[in-house]
């Protein structure tokens, strides 16, 4: 694969790239993130075991020397990373190479369009965290009625409480995502709901979550 250029990070950017590629692996340890950089700004794309796209932007201290376009796994990017925990002089500003490029997977096949997104509703963030507290309170409320439920049970009762769709029909569980990923953190801040060719989107000022509303093409099968 091509070697990709470092990119240069001031300490606040690499805490909330960290903070992110923390969480994904958190919930796949394979998960992998796509870096894109136009100017000084590096794009960071994701995808979850949610079913949605996580998307934030990274300003960088200079523009890279070439342009990066690279797939690389969350948990190796973080630990490249290294010691957050404080700022200090060697992280206050520092030069990051990125891990070797994965190639085009299939993660990252179908992405969202550029075109021009249709604006729907606005809810404050408070609003949205509002609506993911109720779910999982009735997730608990159900699964309190399981006591001895295995993880079969609670995946099951997990997907019936998230199936429900919210404001503008997005998915309750990708606005699950944006709270756990810390988007909805400014509760007077206002989330948009915007879509375009069957993509729904939710942009916040923490980050953005992608859903695929389009119908599913059926898979060619094998018959042997």
């Amino acid at each position: 694969m091509a070697v990709q250029s470092p990119i240069e990070l001031k300490y606040e950017e690499a805490v909330h790239l960290a903070g992110l590629l923390k969480n994904l692996a958190r919930w796949d340890t394979s998960s992998v993130i796509r870096i894109q950089t136009r100017g000084k700004v590096a794009g960071i794309w994701a995808k979850t075991p949610m079913e949605c796209l996580v998307f934030i932007a990274i300003p960088l201290a200079n523009e890279p020397a070439m342009a990066i376009d690279c797939v690389v796994f969350a948990s190796r990017m973080r630990d490249i990373l290294g010691d957050l925990s404080s700022l200090n002089e060697s992280n206050r500003l520092k030069t990051y190479a990125l891990p070797d490029d994965l190639g085009r997977l299939v993660e990252f096949m179908d992405m969202p369009p550029e075109s021009k997104w249709v604006q729907g509703e606005k809810v404050t963030c408070g609003n949205l965290r509002d609506e993911v507290e109720k779910v999982i309170a009735e997730y608990h409320e159900q699964l309190s009625m399981f006591p001895t439920a295995d993880d079969k049970m609670r995946d099951y009762v997990a997907n019936q409480v998230w199936q429900g769709k919210a404001i503008s029909g997005f998915p309750l569980r990708s606005i699950h995502v944006a709270r756990q990923l810390g988007f909805l953190a400014d509760i007077n801040a206002l989330a948009n709901f915007q879509n375009v060719d069957g993509w729904k989107r939710l942009a916040t000022p923490g980050g953005q979550i992608y859903v695929d509303g389009r119908p599913k093409k059926n898979k060619l099968r094998v018959v042997r």
